[in-house]
């Protein structure tokens, strides 16, 4: 399998490397509790040495990094299947999700869903799950509301949006607000 992707050691791309391999430690140790979302395959087709995670894969800390990755993105395919039940046709919208792959997991071949990340990690993603007629991936700056009008939004089909690791790097007050705007934009 040619890799299609490289990421630098010590590179910004970097930062998506970590939370991609504890989804797929998640999912080697306990296989009937985790689904594949595509983890490995990405792993597959990126030019990284992965080596130094690999050495550390049967640790203690890297059992419970990856049973924690894997139990949230549990928790996020379920609420997300939830709402694809009452809302077939609506919109999935992740916001700066990296190389997360939840939302494909959960994917009822009726829904849309956006991808909405910084340009370098756009650039990766189209590499590795590109975009199609119904999933795209489009470069944002999320601390700029210019986004919205990026997500096809039909309040009669609804819309559900996923923000994994964003937070916690903004202030409490930052996030109250980022919400609310959120919730009056799209009811």
């Amino acid at each position: 399998m040619d890799k299609v992707v490289k990421i630098d050691k010590n590179s910004s791309q970097e930062n998506l490397i970590p939370s991609l391999f504890n989804r797929v430690v998640a999912r080697r140790n306990w296989p009937d509790l985790f689904e594949d979302a595509l983890d490995e395959q990405m792993m597959e087709l990126i030019d990284y040495d992965f080596s130094e995670y690999e050495a550390k894969r049967d640790s203690r800390a890297s059992k419970h990094a990856g049973l924690y990755a894997g139990c949230m993105q549990t928790a996020i395919l379920t609420e997300i299947r939830s709402y694809l039940k009452e809302h077939p046709l609506a919109t999935v919208v992740s916001l700066a999700g990296g190389l997360d792959s939840t939302a494909l997991v959960a994917d009822n071949d009726t829904c849309r869903m956006l991808f909405l990340d910084d340009s370098k990690v756009v650039k990766i993603r189209e590499a590795l799950l590109p975009s199609s007629s119904r999933i795209k991936n489009r470069p944002i700056n999320i601390r700029e509301r210019l986004w919205y009008d990026k997500v096809e939004y039909d309040p009669e089909k609804g819309a559900i949006f996923i923000l994994t690791n964003l937070f916690v790097y903004w202030k409490e007050e930052d996030v109250r607000r980022f919400i609310n705007e959120m919730s009056k934009r799209f009811r």
